[in-house]
């Protein structure tokens, strides 16, 4: 019994030192060229070549849609608070690289029972906004939370 288990042991070792030299003999290998020689390969694309008779094809652009913002603060907002719209990334962290906007009193839209602040801006039509309101007073930003006290992770608007 002892003998089988040896001989199984000596033969994953082996399998294990076979798997590491390979993985050497690989790494010091170049094989830019093999890929570079295969079919379909990006590089392999024709060159293409243009006269002052050919027509110049330019990009168009990608048409955009301007999206207004608006928000409606909480009664004890202080008047002289800051409002913010902020951009935010999901992929490199909510909090770490948020694009902040300063909103605009709406005086349109406001009333004595509500005070409304908005913000127009362009976007990529197609394009997916995640977003929440931030509010400053003094030295403490408040970032949005919903009437049960938990914050809002973000909305979400397609344009």
């Amino acid at each position: 019994m002892k003998f089988n288990q040896l001989l199984a042991n000596k033969r994953w070792l082996s399998a294990i030192g076979m798997l590491v030299t390979f993985s050497l003999l690989l790494s010091a290998c170049d094989a830019s060229e093999w890929i570079n020689s295969l079919p379909g390969n990006p590089t392999d694309s024709p060159q293409v070549t243009t006269t002052s008779a050919q027509p110049v094809i330019q990009p168009t652009a990608i048409p955009q849609a301007n999206i207004t913002f608006k928000v409606r603060v909480p009664d004890d907002t202080p008047s002289d608070a800051e409002v913010y719209l902020s951009i935010v990334d999901e992929v490199t962290g909510l909090a770490l690289n948020a694009d902040l906007y300063t909103m605009a009193y709406d005086e349109e839209a406001s009333g004595l029972d509500q005070v409304v602040y908005s913000l127009t801006m362009p976007f990529q039509i197609g394009s997916i906004i995640k977003y929440r309101y931030e509010r400053q007073a003094e030295a403490v930003r408040v970032l949005e939370h919903v009437a049960d006290g938990s914050p809002v992770r973000y909305r979400l608007l397609h344009a």
